[in-house]
Order: C-alpha cells, then structure tokens, then sequence
C-alpha cells in the first residue's frame, strides 16, 4: 500500500520509546547506560549519577511512519569510525580524497584558472590532451651575495652550525607552516655581529636572527637592530628562527604589485583565482574548533574558510573547503601538523563556497549488536525505501550541553542577552562539574567588572569558543553590556540558538500535522510554489545544517531567495502527494499552513513571542525562515549484515584509513562471530539527518547517550 493510501485514520504512527541517559562516555561506560537489549553481555549497569537525560520527545521526535514494524535494538556510532559522511557536490560528485600533493604554487596559477572556468561536462567528454614537455631549467645558482655569506658564516660559525642552519632554511622552505630555532653565543665584534646578520640574509633567506639571553624563549620584545648594535656582553645569544616571511619578498603593496599577501607573506600572483580549494578529511574533529585552530594557525581573520555545510563530529567525514588567498602548500604544511586531520585534491578557483552548495551527503554506517534477523531487518528496511521517514531535526540540533541550545535561543529572541550569558557560562560549568568555573562565575555575578571576568578566562579550554568569545566580548565592551557583547559574536556562534529553536518548533509541528491528518496531503497544507522550486530544493539557498539566515541589518539586510509556499485548496488537492508537503520554519517572510495555525499561535504562546522577535533583532539581525519537506527520502540505499568477535572490530574501512594505510584490507565477516552488525550506505538531500532514517529502521533512542552528534 502506498503512503497515498493512508488516511487520517489509518495512518501508521506512535509516540516512540523512551530512551538512554544524554551525556555520552567513552568504551564500557557507554554499555553501562546503554538499554538492557543493546549492551553488552557483562557491561555494569549504570550508576544513576548523570544529569537528568533529555529524550528525543523533549524535542518532539515522537512519530515513526511503519510502527507495526518491530523493533530492532543496534549502537549507533560506538565508534566514530561507524559513522563516514562524504559530501555530494551539486554536480552529484561524492567528494573524496584522492590526492595528497599540493599543486606547485609558482606554476600553474593560470592553468589552474583555466580548469577552474571549463565546463564540468566537456572535462568529463574529451581526454586530456597530453602537456608539452619542458626542458628542464638549468639549476640557478647562489648569487654572488649568498656565496659571500656563506663562505662568512662558515669562517665564523664553523661548518656544523653551519649546517644546522643549512637544515633550518632548506624545512623551512618545503614547509612554510615551521616553527623552530636555534642558538649559538654572539661573536664578541660588532662588525662580525652586523655581518653575521646580513650574511643570514644573503645566503638563507627563510631564516631571521636576533639577541637574546640564555633561557629566553622567541623574541625580545624589542630586537637590537644589527646595524647599530652595542657590544654584546659574553652571555649574549644569537637566535636564529625561521622567518616570518621570505627575506626579499616582502609585501608589493608599496610597489603596486599584485595583490599582496599578508604579514609580509610574497604577494598573490594576479594570474591566480583567488581561492584554494581542498578536500578535507576529519576524524573525530568538531568543525568550529578545527576552522578556528586554523585560523589561529594562520594568524588570519574569521572569513578566511568557507564551507557548503557542517560536519557531525563524531565521525570520519569528506567535504570541500575554500580558503581565501592561502596557498595549497601552506595548507597542507598545517595538515601535516594535525591529528585526524588531512587535506588533498587541492586546487585554486574564483569564488568560496556557501551553505547549500551542495546536493546532500553520502552516508556509510555499521550498526553494532544489532538484535534481529535478517528477515526482520530486511523489512524494515523495504519500508523506509518505500515510505520514507519522517524529516525530523536530529538530536544534535539541540546541543549537548547541560541545558538545550534552544533555551537560549528563546532568551535570545526576548532580548534577555544577560540571560543567555549567564545561561551560557552556568549551564558549562554544571555540565562539565568545572567547581573553578563555576566559582570564578558566581563572584563575577555578585561583583560584574572586568578584573572578575578575567578570572573566567583560566577556566575555559580552547574548544569553548562561544564562552570564550563572550567573555572577551564583555571585557571588551564593558562588564556588563550583554547586548552589545552578544551583537559582537561570530555569525554563526550566534545563530546556533536560532536554529535550536527554530527546529524545536518545526519538530513539534510536523508531529502535530501526521497525528492530524496522517501521511497524506489535506486542504490546508503547504506546498512549494513551482515557480520557486528551483531554489535550494525548497530552502533558504543558505541551508545546509542551517535552515536560518541571520544577517547583518547594517549590511542591508541582503538575503538569498526563499522558496514561495502556497496553501493547497480543494481544487488542486489532487495535484500533490504527501512528498510535496512542506513545514515552515518560523522566521520573518514564511507563509503558515492554514490548518495548523491554531498550532503555531499555541507554540509562540507558550513561548511568550510573535513573529516580530524574528523581524526586529535589538542586535541588528533578521532570521529567516525556510520550508522542509514533511518526508525523507533516501537514495541508493545498499545494505548488508557482518559477524564480528571483539566488541571493538574495526568494521568497515574510513576515508582517513585509506589515506594512512592504504594496502590495509576491507574488513570481512566472522562467521564465528556473537555479533551482529547491519551495514549501511545511502544519500539524503541536504539538512537531512541520518540518525532520523535509522530511528524509522531500528525505532530505537537516537539520544546522545548512544551517539554523540554536536550543533
């Protein structure tokens, strides 16, 4: 039976169980607070001791499409490696990594720009043709100068730190990214000082010199300029360190040259697009966190990546990024330095990417101690090809913190923004049982100045970027100048709390409308205007992971197109089927299906807001809203069932150990083996929610207790 055959009355959906306790542990501790059917044999029960949980109805997840089904009790994400998440580009590409180099960045610059213009279609119908061959350069040797610092640094520093410096200049040179130095005693002469400097220059340019006592570290904060140099006492040091940019190549902004990098950085060819593009491996890696390790590595600004959606963290995924005038080389020095990261297919390219320049995601999942058979399994598996899921916002939406990021996003929209800092810093310091942090909080509470703020500093670790920025933000702005600080937040660390929100409200009516009226279409609903399909598949064109636009009022308040919605009437309810019906998500310029809006005047009720919270922002932003289609639906759907021994096998070979260990071989089933794994592979459109489509297979909690999935 279709789902067009279901009628309100008939229509297959139940309230789902109750689930697991919210804050995620590691290894056994999982199996503790796993339920009683999915644990494994031995694992101890859990000790009660954790925060209250949430539950996937506290966000209402509530519904399933085939609840006759049984269910099928699995782990979900037991591993981060059970979870690999590839990106679709829009041409329908599955994004991997399939090269490490990066591109020379001297050469190809307009070569680069050529393949960048060609029409996808004509790169894939005609070979390419074959490049002529070069005759290889004659070597250029050391100039004159070089020569004549060499042979002086030799005389002076004798071969073997001579040498070294060799060494330094020539890893420098291969890897931009290099930190390092070394230290020798300062001649006693100040000429053979001030020739030793230029020397340096001359003959190793990737490297600077300067004084320094013994047991310094870096710089002094002042460096003797070697030209007027006194006489250095006996203990001075000479500290040689890789340059922060090339000796000679200099910024050509004073020249007219090109646009010039930054920090002294050689200036951008002009023949070059302006963007590098790279595939991008991460495993088990949060993308704030790692977008804001990378800026801090590249001591650039906060616009610097670019990307078409957000990445679960708990997981091994593949997606492209765009970074704005740095060089493939520079990045994948940083790759090099980072762990569960890896960078490839690099190449250069006009424009970054924005939200929702994608198709969707391509899924590879391993189910573990799955607790059916094959029949059972086969089952509820023909029913999700054949009915969908129900598109819910997945857990993760809602953060993972001690109180729900859609809290704040209602303190937000009240304008309460004292409350969303102290909502922000309390519910981090209970969640995370951080006593200093908690106390630093509550003296800055009972005295507000800036010297209280700076005591929260210390209790804050790097991967708190929106604490950290907020507190910053008040020392700045003043102790206690909460809108200002919050208007003063990165755009997305902002957002966050909308979306939460905006996706509670959007969750709790799609229950709602299937108890109404079922899996069919009904006079009242919403449908995409066929004139407006073709923007972002019914979307905000900036979707991905976020449905909202928030956008800055002093900017215009320019926006990408909204998709139109239109009511469906007793005339044209025969013309759609329940895959045509959307839900709005409640913003500024979204139509509100007829039949529910005695739904969502309850919903903003109870929230004590209207539609204006969204349309007049005090901190300057308007936050649209979208339209989801009320089903799922997933592609290419491939399945199979694995035995295995050890609780921890590895089961299924990831992007990142292709690239570390690429002659390891696939894993195979154990026919001997107590468990039980279902694995999977499929592609969902963007803004779709894996977890979502397995709950409707397994109708098991998907709550962060069994996976860990951040906002």
């Amino acid at each position: 039976m279709s789902m067009e055959d279901l009628s309100p009355a008939t229509a297959n959906v139940e309230t789902s169980d109750a689930g697991v306790k919210r804050k995620r542990p590691e290894g056994d501790a999982l199996e503790r607070n796993a339920p009683a059917a999915t644990r494994r044999p031995g694992a101890p029960a859990a000790s009660g001791n954790a925060p209250a949980p949430f539950f996937e109805k506290d966000f209402g997840i509530e519904l399933y499409i085939s609840s006759d089904l049984p269910p099928i009790p699995g782990l979900i994400k037991y591993r981060y490696s059970d979870f690999i998440v590839n990106e679709i580009a829009e041409d329908g590409t599955v994004i991997r990594v399939t090269e490490m180099k990066p591109l020379c960045d001297e050469v190809p610059a307009a070569a680069a720009a050529a393949a960048a213009a060609a029409p996808p279609e004509a790169a894939a119908s005609e070979p390419a043709a074959a490049a002529p061959e070069a005759t290889p350069a004659a070597p250029a040797g050391p100039s004159e100068d070089a020569q004549a610092g060499l042979a002086f640094l030799s005389r002076l520093l004798g071969e073997d730190i001579l040498a070294e410096l060799k060494e330094m200049n020539a890893a420098a040179e291969s890897d931009p990214t290099l930190k390092r130095t070394t230290h020798f005693k300062a001649p006693e002469d100040k000429d053979d000082r001030r020739q030793l400097h230029k020397a340096v220059r001359d003959a190793l340019p990737r490297l600077e010199t300067s004084f320094v006592r013994p047991g310094e570290r870096g710089y002094p904060a002042a460096p003797v300029d070697s030209a007027d140099a006194a006489p250095a006492p006996t203990d001075t040091m000479i500290a040689v360190s890789v340059a922060k940019f090339v000796q000679g190549q200099r910024s050509r902004r004073s020249t007219g040259g090109g646009r010039a990098g930054k920090r002294g950085l050689p200036a951008w060819p002009e023949d070059r697009p302006r963007y590098c593009e790279f595939h991008l491996v991460k495993a088990n890696r949060d993308h704030y966190n790692l977008v804001f390790l990378l800026q801090k590595m590249l001591r650039t600004g906060n616009n610097v990546f670019s990307i078409a959606g957000t990445k679960d963290k708990r997981g091994v995924t593949v997606q492209r990024v765009r970074a704005s005038m740095i060089t493939a080389t520079r990045l994948a020095g940083l790759s090099r330095e980072l762990r569960g990261v890896k960078f490839g297919n690099f190449s250069y390219v006009s424009g970054p990417l924005s939200l929702g320049d994608l198709k969707g995601n391509r899924f590879t999942l391993a189910i573990r101690n799955v607790q059916g058979d094959e029949a059972t399994i086969a089952a509820a598996i023909g029913s999700l090809q054949e009915k969908g899921f129900i598109n819910y916002f997945g857990m993760q939406r809602f953060g993972t913190g001690f109180v729900p990021t859609h809290k704040i996003g209602e303190m937000m929209l009240r304008r309460d923004y004292q409350g969303v800092f102290h909502t922000v810093i309390s519910s981090l310091a209970q969640g995370s049982g951080n006593t200093g942090l908690m106390d630093a909080f509550q003296a800055y509470v009972a005295q507000p100045t800036v010297p209280m703020l700076e005591k929260i500093l210390p209790h804050l670790e790097s991967r708190h970027l929106i604490e950290i920025s907020f507190v910053k933000s008040l020392i700045q702005h003043g102790p206690t100048s909460f809108q200002n600080a919050f208007s003063s937040l990165p755009r997305h660390l902002r957002s966050l709390y909308a979306h939460s929100l905006q996706s509670l409200i959007w969750n709790r009516a799609v229950s709602e409308r299937v108890r109404r009226f079922g899996l069919v279409p009904v006079v009242g609903d919403l449908v995409l205007d066929p004139a407006s399909r073709g923007t972002a598949d019914g979307l905000v064109a900036d979707d991905a992971e976020d449905a909202a636009v928030l956008v800055d009022a002093q900017a215009g308040n320019e926006k990408k197109p909204i998709a139109k919605a239109i009511a469906i009437t007793e005339d044209t309810l025969a013309n759609y089927t329940i895959d045509d019906v959307v839900l709005p998500m409640a913003g500024a310029d979204i139509l509100f299906p007829p039949n529910m809006q005695d739904f969502y005047n309850a919903e903003f009720a109870k929230l004590e807001m209207d539609l204006q919270a969204f349309k007049e922002q005090a901190t300057k932003l308007v936050i649209y809203g979208a339209y989801r289609p009320l089903l799922g639906r997933v592609q290419q759907l491939e399945w199979s069932t694995m035995r295995y021994a050890d609780v921890n096998d590895h089961l299924m070979l990831t992007d990142m150990d292709r690239i570390e260990s690429p002659d390891m071989p696939e894993p195979v089933s154990n026919p001997d083996g107590q468990y039980l794994a279902l694995l999977m592979s499929f592609s969902l459109n963007s803004s779709h929610y894996a977890t979502m489509a397995l709950r409707e297979i397994l109708k098991v909690e998907t709550s962060s207790a069994q996976q860990t999935l951040l906002s």
